[in-house]
This record gives structure tokens, sequence and C-alpha cells, in this order.
């Protein structure tokens, strides 16, 4: 099913999840965040269907950047949660068309953006890149995966200074996916995935090798289930055969 969003002026035409209604939605992903973190480090059931959710948000990045287009606002508010727990990218509100004349993330003196997922080049007022929306991926990431933002600060100046001046904390990341991460949150422009087409080439592949490990990891644990179920109905059924013993060899004495 196609869906048509407006940006500024232009008609896009894309594939869901990139656009939607708010039908049909059961909320945003920050509730699946806070409930996999809630008693410390998510398991690897709720882990499992956040990377799939956040796999699918960087196919839907990477559908609008194939086009030009930069989001300018990624953060998980705007991961709408289908009722069928299908991720949906929403509000390109702030998105714009690059290499447009107007592609500067400023106008008359603002920056547009989420504080805390705002690139650095966004923070400083310069020209902006699909990469600033990798940047803001990299802090989503983050947040996902360590129940955490990369860089402290409860109010808008102190979390800007923090990213201008501050390494990027990634100690609850996993390690299998660090150096994506780390990656996304590069400060230098150029070092940084210079969109999602590229980030998803990065990204597949770790997270797609963590899905096989869990499912090895499933299916080894059901044959162990099973392999100990059986175990546990033969010795119930030896236990049951020797019962009879003892009370046949009862009743003959």
């Amino acid at each position: 099913m196609l869906t048509v969003i407006r940006i500024s002026g232009d008609f896009l035409r894309v594939r869901t999840p990139v656009a939607l209604t708010t039908s049909g939605n059961s909320g945003n992903i920050i509730e699946a965040i806070k409930a996999a973190h809630a008693d410390g480090p998510p398991d690897a059931p709720a882990l499992r269907r956040l990377v799939q959710s956040y796999h699918q948000v960087c196919e839907a990045v990477a559908y609008a950047h194939g086009r030009g287009v930069v989001h300018r606002d990624l953060k998980p508010a705007n991961v709408l949660m289908s009722t069928q727990g299908e991720p949906k990218l929403c509000d390109f509100g702030l998105s714009k068309s690059v290499g447009g004349a107007d592609a500067s993330l400023t106008q008359t003196g603002m920056a547009f953006g989420s504080p805390a997922y705002m690139a650095p080049e966004a923070i400083q007022g310069s020209r902006v890149g699909l990469s600033a929306d990798v940047w803001s991926f990299g802090v989503m990431l983050c947040e996902l995966l360590g129940g955490k933002l990369p860089f402290k600060g409860d109010v808008a100046g102190v979390v800007w200074a923090s990213v201008l001046r501050d390494e990027p904390d990634v100690s609850g990341v996993p390690e299998w996916l660090q150096g994506v991460v780390k990656a996304c949150l590069t400060k230098d422009v150029s070092a940084r995935p210079e969109n999602a087409m590229a980030l998803k080439g990065q990204f597949v592949e770790p997270v797609e090798g963590y899905l096989r490990r869990q499912e090895e990891q499933r299916r080894v644990e059901a044959e162990r289930e099973a392999r100990m179920a059986e175990l546990r109905a033969q010795m119930m059924s030896e236990e049951a055969a020797q019962a009879r013993a003892r009370e046949g060899f009862t009743r003959v004495l």
C-alpha cells in the first residue's frame, strides 16, 4: 500500500512503514523501550522484538533517503507501533529534500529537531544532510539497547554541550552492535555513514547475526526441553512399572 505525505509543498509517494496516519496504532515505541528495561537489561525475546522493530525503521529511513529526503526529527516518539506490533515512522513535518536552497537546518536563527537526538552539525546551525538522520538513529539505538541516552543533560543547552564535547556513552549497548552505534555517533560528518542506505549495510549484518544466534539458541533450548520431557516421561513410566510390580509382589505374599 502507498501513502502520500506532504513535504515542504511537494509530495512524496512512499511505502508504509515510512509514512502513516495515526489510525490503527497503539502508541509509540517508547512504551516498548520502557517495558523492556523495566527490570534491568531486556531479556532475549524483548531485545529481539526491539531490534527487529529498529531494523524496520532503518529500512524506512533508507527508503526516504533513497529519494533525497532527510527526516530531521528522528526519535522514538515518532516511531508508532501498530496494533499488530509493526513500527511505523511518522512526523515528516521538519523533513526537507537535500540539495535544495533551503536544506540548512536553520531558518531565521532557529535550530529544528529534538535536542537529545540532534547531530552536532544541526546544533551548530550548519547545513545538514542525510547523515544527520544517521546520528539520530544512533542515539535511538543507544537508548533502545542500553536504556539510556548517550549524552547526559536535563535541558537542551546541557545536552548540546555534551554532544559537542563528550564521547557517547555506549556502555549499555551489547558489544555486537557497539561498533555500529559508535559509527553513527561520530562527530565528524565525513566519517559517519553518509545515509541510511550505507547504515543499513553496516546494521543488517550484526542484527541478522544476532537474530540467527537467537534462533539457534531457541532451537537448542527447545530440543533440550524436549529431551528433558522425554526423560521425565520415561522415569514416570518406569516408576509406575515398579509400583505395579511391587503391588503384584505384595499380593503374591
